[in-house]
């Protein structure tokens, strides 16, 4: 009679296991679609944040143009207007220099400060 108590017992707590393994994976389970809903919403959040900073970044970025290029072959001098033009209120860069072409920037041969002019 003991015996047959113990394997009752036994069965007994077999099925509870096994209730409580089944439970926990579908706890899993809904952890996991929660998990990768809050994923794809970050995901998608993301891209819509870049793709909103490139588009800002663009409308910001400064037009550079070169006008009145002269030479003087004698004195070897390069004379030229530089208009940089930005949004309003945007940060321009404050030097402009030049390097041979494929040189890096930092290694510029002459580098002038620019300064805004009253007209913007």
């Amino acid at each position: 009679m003991k015996k047959q108590w113990m394997q009752m017992a036994s069965l007994v707590l077999n099925c509870a296991l096994i209730l409580l393994v089944f439970w926990q994976g579908a706890r899993l389970e809904d952890l996991e679609r929660q998990t990768d809903d809050g994923l794809e919403d970050l995901e998608q959040r993301l891209d819509m944040g870049l793709e909103e900073a490139k588009k800002q970044e663009a409308e910001s970025a400064p037009t550079v143009r070169f006008s009145q290029v002269r030479v003087d072959t004698a004195s070897r001098m390069l004379t030229m207007d530089v208009t940089v033009e930005g949004a309003e209120g945007a940060e321009l860069p404050a030097d402009l220099g030049f390097c041979s072409p494929g040189e890096p920037y930092r290694l510029s041969w002459t580098q002038v400060h620019l300064e805004r002019q009253a007209d913007g």
